[in-house]
């Protein structure tokens, strides 16, 4: 005999999923049979593509009331996922909005208690690559550091090493482009090595890089600069020249 399958940690323990709407009013009262009494998440469907998603302790009520409300004619399919009780459905709900962003909900929700990392992260990506530059120039990159700022005159992150080596072939302001994968990411190397993008300001081109493509990236190949012919190169010939 195969394995009880441990239903310890079950969420979801009935679902109907990917139903016309026209469903919901010919068979009415068998549904209403499934879900009476019950909490859930539902979903809403226009042409196969989500619409909305929210959350009911009366499912065929709320459901009906979205064949006269502002969702009247946009949806013509619907699914509905039952959950044991709803000490979590409203994350739930919000989890699925923020991953989906289906055109018919206006509000994307917010977590109860949970950290956004976003902020812990970039100071943890500055720390990273100034870590990445003074291994690669011996310490020096620290040592340089200035209070570089932005056309803005932002302060470039305390902490921040600026792009020694970059400074070495930039004498004034560059302008830069990188195609990948159908779009062109453009940037500007400053006259102090820190490179500026629309991801924010990095000690290296291929931070930069790496930034706009999601993963590692030799910058100083993928970054074009325009030379005096107006043809665009590898910001790697400005080593060689």
């Amino acid at each position: 005999m195969g394995k009880k399958r441990s239903r310890k940690a079950q969420l979801v323990y009935e679902h109907l999923e990917n139903v016309s709407a026209t469903v919901l009013a010919d068979y009415l009262p068998i549904i209403g049979t499934y879900v009476r009494g019950k909490t859930g998440i539902y979903a809403l469907y226009r042409k196969k593509r989500l619409w909305y998603v929210g959350l009911a302790t009366n499912l065929i009520g709320r459901l009906k009331t979205h064949f006269r409300d502002r969702h009247a004619n946009a949806w013509d399919r619907f699914s509905i996922y039952l959950t044991k009780g709803d000490k979590h459905l409203s994350e739930l709900e919000t989890l699925a909005i923020r991953i989906a962003a289906p055109q018919g909900n206006k509000m994307k929700g917010t977590f109860v208690r949970s950290e956004n990392l976003r902020r812990r992260f970039r100071r943890d990506m500055w720390h990273y690559m100034k870590k990445e530059m003074d291994g690669a120039f011996g310490g020096h990159a620290q040592s340089k550091e200035t209070k570089a700022t932005t056309k803005a005159g932002k302060a470039a992150p305390k902490g921040f090493a600026i792009g020694k080596a970059l400074s070495e072939y930039v004498h004034k302001s560059l302008k830069i482009r990188m195609p990948y994968k159908g779009t062109i990411y453009r940037g500007v190397i400053r006259k102090d090595g820190v490179v500026r993008c629309e991801k924010g300001l990095f000690a290296s081109l291929s931070g930069a890089a790496r930034a706009c493509t999601g993963k590692a990236a030799d910058g100083w190949v993928m970054w074009k600069y325009r030379d005096t012919n107006g043809e665009w190169q590898a910001v790697d010939n400005l080593r060689k020249k």
